[in-house]
């Protein structure tokens, strides 16, 4: 790797491999995401675009869902949806 020197700029590509598209369940509400291999679920809008906070709060009820279905395999049907019993 090339020194870098004080002034010097550094150019940097990012390329982040994201997972499928999953839509789970919470209550009445579909909530959307990328399944990521090492960052977890990122929050999406319906559309598919990024949303800028992309991670839930806490104390949300999405997480109880989530991590039920990580228990149970991670299963999705051919629409995208990810199968909670």
């Amino acid at each position: 790797m090339p020194e870098i020197n004080k002034g010097d700029k550094m150019n940097l590509i990012h390329i982040s491999w994201a997972g499928p598209t999953i839509k789970l369940r919470v209550g009445k509400k579909y909530h959307t995401f990328e399944m990521h291999r090492y960052c977890g679920p990122m929050r999406l809008y319906a559309d598919g675009e990024t949303v800028n906070d992309n991670f839930w709060p806490e104390n949300s009820a999405f997480w109880p869902v989530f991590n039920k279905w990580v228990q149970q395999g991670q299963r999705v049907n051919e629409h995208g949806i990810g199968l909670v019993k």
